[in-house]
C-alpha cells in the first residue's frame, strides 16, 4: 500500500492563544499543544486500522504524540511497530528565532 494523507494545520493568533493557555494549565509544551489536531488523530487511527506498519516515523518532536497514538492503536490491533523520532539538527533554532523576533518583554 502506498498513499499520502494530508491534514491542514491551521494557524492563527486565536488558536495559538488557546494553545498557550492549554499549555500553561496542562504543563504540555506549547508546540505540542498547538499542533494537537483532532482530524490528525482520527486519520492516524484510521491508517493503522487499514494496514500493518513495521515502523512509524515522527518528523520533529511536535509530531511525536501522533506516533504514540498510532502505536496505541497498533497495540490494540495486536502488533507493536518501531517508533522513530527524527529531530533535525536545526530544531534548537526554532525557539531561539521565535524569541529573537518577539516584541513581548516576557
Amino acid at each position: 500500500m502506498s498513499a499520502v494523507e494530508t491534514i491542514p494545520m491551521p494557524r492563527s493568533r486565536i488558536r495559538d492563544g488557546a494553545a498557550l493557555l492549554r499549555s500553561v494549565f496542562t504543563g504540555t509544551p506549547f508546540l505540542i499543544t498547538r499542533d494537537q489536531i483532532g482530524e490528525m488523530n482520527r486519520t492516524v487511527r484510521k491508517l493503522v486500522l487499514r494496514g500493518h506498519f513495521d515502523a512509524i516515523h515522527a518528523d520533529q518532536l511536535w509530531m511525536a504524540p501522533y506516533a504514540l497514538i498510532a502505536r496505541e492503536e497498533a497495540l490494540r490491533c495486536g502488533y507493536c511497530p518501531q517508533l522513530i523520532l527524527d529531530q533535525h539538527n536545526a530544531v534548537y533554532l526554532i525557539p531561539k528565532r521565535m524569541a529573537d523576533s518577539s516584541t513581548n518583554l516576557f
